[in-house]
């Protein structure tokens, strides 16, 4: 039975990489979980900091096993420090959405960097089908659902997790630009080793104003920082491990939206927290956006390429 699994189906589906998949999406909620805790203790900077130094450590420890086929070159490391920037970016506005909204509130908005990859491809690329504004269309009446709260004022913090799914997006739209001539452990070092510079000046920054806060961070703290890093590095292990065992990744995204699923019922059993319907009905809108978008650009790239076959 076990080497079933293993095996692709004939339209390129495998059930182990969905099972690879599902692991990486808990490692990944379970991570922002724990950086919620670490959160009422320590500052989003250094948090950031701990989410990229501990998957840098334990990526050095492996150097010495890696070859570096290629020279690289100082294209790929300028492209590669710009996508560590939008990276870092994306998580201090994730980090400081996860301060103020439910888990699930942020991650939902965090996801939403399907939208935005869209825009910008329909702007730069003219590759993207018309048809695709019907889910942005939907995804918006759902951003706007969530933005409203009592009293028909506005939360500013929404539009923090919305500015994290813009930066994911960047953050992807430059890795599918980039060159793919270097492995994937190269290519995640490097992001690995800039965003852990960058996000160390922003913590050293504000360690410098708040020394005496520092010195009271209890020692579970610091096994949650720990375990921030460890959860990111296996979400990317499992997810590249999942994305190799199927023809098209496209096929195991819709996955990632599981971690919705997974952060509303951590909301619930740990904070207490139900959601409003106003977020409820938000969220199921901005989900069934992305999917009519991720439909209806399927469908329109695929027409093109057999329009130049």
């Amino acid at each position: 039975m076990a080497c079933i699994t293993t095996k692709r189906t004939s339209d390129g589906f495998s059930y182990l990489a969905v099972i690879h998949m599902l692991i990486a999406v808990m490692s990944l909620t379970l991570s922002n979980l724990l950086a919620k805790v670490c959160l009422s203790h320590t500052s989003v900077e250094f948090t950031i900091l701990a989410r990229f130094l501990v998957p840098l450590i334990c990526m050095c420890c492996l150097l010495p096993f890696i070859k570096f086929d290629r020279s690289i070159d100082k294209k790929y490391l300028l492209s590669q420090m710009v996508r560590a920037s939008a990276i870092v970016g994306a998580h201090y506005f994730l980090f400081v959405s996860i301060q103020n909204l439910s888990l699930a509130e942020a991650i939902l908005l965090y996801n939403t960097s399907t939208i935005f990859i869209f825009l910008f491809d329909y702007i730069y690329e003219k590759t993207s089908n018309a048809l695709s504004f019907i889910g942005i269309l939907i995804s918006f009446f759902g951003i706007c659902f969530m933005l409203r709260v009592h009293h028909g004022t506005w939360n500013i913090y929404v539009i923090y997790g919305l500015l994290s799914g813009i930066c994911v997006s960047v953050s992807q739209i430059i890795l599918h630009k980039s060159s793919q001539r270097h492995s994937n452990f190269v290519t995640m070092f490097f992001i690995y080793l800039f965003a852990t510079i960058l996000s160390a000046v922003m913590a050293a920054i504000h360690f410098h104003t708040t020394v005496s806060f520092y010195k009271s961070i209890p020692p579970y703290i610091v096994i949650a920082l720990i375990l921030v890093g460890a959860g990111s590095i296996l979400n990317q292990f499992f997810r590249f491990k999942a994305y190799k065992l199927v023809h098209n990744t496209t096929t195991l995204a819709p996955l990632m939206y599981i971690s919705i699923v997974f952060a509303a019922l951590i909301d619930y059993v740990f904070y207490d927290s139900i959601p409003r319907w106003s977020s409820v009905l938000g969220g199921m809108l901005i989900i069934l956006g992305i999917l009519v978008i991720r439909i209806f650009h399927m469908t329109g790239l695929l027409q093109s390429k057999a329009r130049t076959r």
